[in-house]
């Protein structure tokens, strides 16, 4: 019921913005809504502990494209990294084609989890390099 109204909320207020910002305004605008998703997402992570305790937790499979997931995960965490100097690569060998067959939102949740502890504990001014390879077994590391 939470994340519903929070979602319902979140549609509204895109809504309103509307045409009424410049294309500067637009992108601080998109920034804030994607936190907003991100924390509604948080809300929904606390719920789904809960499951996780009482052993109902229920995970759903499907393949999926990790470059997407990443793309998403770095637009949250770049603006955390550049207040503290830190550069954040996304390596060359990043394939946005590959598919791998995991929950999407637990994916979403483990990569924005270490990225963000990256940024977190590193140092002023550091650097963070993402990257994947593609095993001789057809497998993404």
């Amino acid at each position: 019921m939470i994340s519903l109204k929070a979602n319902s909320r979140i549609d509204e207020s895109q809504q309103d913005i509307g045409k009424q910002v410049t294309e500067e305004q637009q992108d601080s605008v998109d920034r804030i809504m994607k936190g907003g998703v991100h924390l509604l997402e948080l809300i929904n992570d606390v719920l789904d502990f809960a499951k996780v305790e009482a052993g109902k937790m229920v995970f759903s499979l499907e393949e999926i494209q990790p470059g997407i997931i990443l793309d998403d995960c770095l637009k949250l965490v770049q603006p955390m990294a550049e207040e503290r100097g830190i550069r954040v690569t996304a390596g060359q060998g990043l394939e946005k084609n590959v598919l791998v067959f995991a929950d999407y939102t637990r994916l979403k949740q483990s990569l924005l989890n270490l990225m963000s502890n990256a940024v977190k504990y590193n140092r002023p001014k550091g650097s963070i390099i993402i990257d994947q390879q593609l095993t001789s077994q057809d497998k993404v590391r």
